[in-house]
């Protein structure tokens, strides 16, 4: 791109409007919120919306921790046929707290008396807060105060419940929250509920309740494949008018591993560091600095868990056996199986190797002394591995690559001695 700038004043400004349209492209710190910069998930998103043409549904979307979910829930709020509401549950919410927060998004045009039937005469030809107006009728949140409501509002609604996994058993009722659904669903009442949060399965997340999983339209997200991340990066990058190599798009797609909570992480740095010597070109040296930046600001319990595992005197390999497991292919359900890291480790190692000179590593990295790294499913001699925290695997994927950064980097300088 030419520069176009005829004054040092001209030249700042242009060079902080890039920034603050970067700090709007990739978002690591925070969900996707508008849909110009949204990319992949189109099939999950659908699934999604499709509980608003189905009487009676409701949707639960669920998977790990930082796969896109809020993000997802973001964007079908915005282009949901229905008036669409959210919010975020919390550790402190009851089933009063939650659907009071909920409800106190709504305004309503009443242009007649007692409208609904909860609302006294002198709100007559306003528009008015729902909840405002309820607590002076002394509305009560119950199940079946809230359906009743619901049903003599007679709107089309998508209610978006996101991090549902935070409400605590002591404080929130479950039961009641069933109750609630079942009775939309029974009574035809058109409103829906997408319930999103953490958890490997619709048990995990909102337990075993018969009349919530008989309503329930089940939307599990896994990590995004890798032609999703890399449009993450290419269409970030055309909205910046910035460019990179194939091959550093290729890697950013690597190093995230389906979650693009990384992706956006290491091109918001990278596109940064570029900014930051007046280039709109992403070179090599951006990317490092954005490994390293991403090693700094992960989550203390990876680098922690990270530390324990790959604690090590000169005669271990723990280190190079978490690396192995980072590199290699996992199937369907985030796992793979001693023999899949035969050839990596060979590579690392520089000499071959099979299962039985590292199946006891694995093992131990399944244990406290190593940090609980991974986890072991089935039979001993059919055992398949898969990381505790699917975010680890990108960080070990970072961190072999910012060793091996420092290493060449150490090397280099050796040699202009």
């Amino acid at each position: 791109m030419a520069e176009v700038a005829t004054t040092e004043d001209d030249d700042y400004r242009i060079w902080m409007a890039r920034h603050e349209l970067l700090a709007e492209t990739f978002t690591p710190s925070q969900p996707v919120r508008t849909q110009d910069i949204f990319s992949g998930r189109q099939d999950q998103m659908w699934e999604c919306l499709s509980i608003l043409s189905q009487a009676g549904s409701h949707g639960i979307l669920h998977g790990d921790r930082g796969v896109g979910k809020t993000s997802i829930a973001n964007i079908v709020k915005i282009i949901s046929a229905a008036e669409s509401f959210k919010v975020d549950c919390g550790t402190a919410d009851t089933f009063q707290t939650l659907f009071r927060r909920l409800l106190d998004q709504i305004t309503l045009d009443l242009p007649g008396a007692q409208a609904c039937g909860f609302f006294p005469c002198e709100t007559e030809g306003k528009t008015v807060a729902l909840t405002k107006s309820l607590s002076e009728a002394g509305f009560k949140y119950t199940p079946a105060a809230v359906s009743e409501l619901l049903r003599r509002l007679n709107r089309k609604y998508l209610f978006i419940f996101d991090e549902f996994d935070r409400l605590t058993k002591d404080k929130f009722s479950l039961t009641s929250f069933a109750e609630l659904m079942k009775s939309i669903s029974d009574n035809n009442i058109p409103v829906h509920f997408l319930v999103v949060g953490v958890g490997d399965s619709v048990e995990a997340l909102i337990g075993s309740h018969p009349s919530l999983v008989r309503n329930l339209i089940q939307i599990r997200l896994y990590a995004m494949a890798d032609t999703e991340i890399a449009e993450i990066v290419t269409k970030g990058l055309a909205r910046l008018e910035m460019t990179m190599s194939e091959s550093m798009v290729q890697s950013i797609t690597d190093f995230s591993c389906g979650y693009p909570h990384y992706t956006h992480l290491l091109c918001f740095h990278s596109c940064s560091k570029a900014l930051g010597n007046r280039s709109f070109t992403v070179v090599p040296a951006d990317l490092d600095a954005a490994i390293h930046t991403a090693i700094n600001r992960a989550h203390e319990t990876l680098k922690r868990a990270y530390q324990k595992a790959t604690a090590t005197n000169r005669t271990s390999i723990y280190r190079e056996v978490l690396q192995a497991c980072g590199a290699a292919t996992l199937d369907d359900f985030g796992t793979f199986q001693p023999k899949d890291i035969e050839k990596p480790l060979s590579k690392i190692l520089g000499r071959e190797v099979k299962a039985p000179s590292f199946g006891a590593h694995l093992i131990k990295l399944c244990s406290h002394e190593r940090g609980n790294i991974l986890v072991s499913d089935g039979e001993r001699g059919r055992r398949r591995y898969r990381f505790f925290d699917p975010l680890m695997r990108a960080f070990v994927k970072l961190s072999t690559a910012s060793t091996e950064t420092r290493k060449q980097n150490s090397s280099a300088k050796l040699r202009s001695l």
